[in-house]
């Protein structure tokens, strides 16, 4: 697991399954060249700047719409969805391949076989394990106020 902060602006406050949840808008601004070269949030079409944060114990009766707060991030390892997304379509692919040329198919037949196969394992790969997918997603945890950036009126 990789671990790095980050601050960001409460945009709303509200208590989901038992816990209290931050929609954040993070910094720097979307539109900067910092936050364009660094290239972590994005997303197809757009910089993912918007997330929704669990709030720590320790500062959630002081937390307000509005407040500038120092946020981690969690990144975990993807190793195991690489696996899923690349490693089922090519065992698909081979494996269908090689049973049907054992069966005494001709090069068509295998050819046909091993494309079916890939398909297969990348629909299983895209279907199957969704909660594996889930679970390699980033996951954000308000952890402080960034009370210098709310006292002064400063900007990121």
């Amino acid at each position: 697991m990789y671990y790095h902060f980050e601050e960001g602006k409460v945009l709303q406050v509200q208590k989901k399954a038992g816990k209290l949840q931050a929609e954040l808008k993070l910094f720097p601004s979307a539109e900067s060249a910092r936050c364009a070269a660094c290239g972590r949030c994005f997303r197809p079409g757009r910089i993912d700047d918007r997330v929704t944060a669990v709030v720590d114990e320790k500062v959630a009766n002081q937390i307000k719409e509005g407040m500038r707060v120092r946020v981690e991030v969690t990144t975990p390892a993807i190793y195991g969805p690489v696996f899923v997304v690349f490693g089922l379509p090519l065992l698909g692919l081979i494996g269908a391949g090689l049973l049907t040329y054992g069966l005494g198919g001709g090069e068509l037949a295998v050819a046909a076989a091993a494309l079916a196969g890939a398909v297969c394992g990348l629909l299983c790969a895209m279907f199957g394990f969704r909660q594996l997918m889930r679970r390699a997603e980033r996951k954000f945890r308000v952890i402080d106020i960034a009370e210098e950036l709310n006292n002064d009126e400063n900007s990121v």
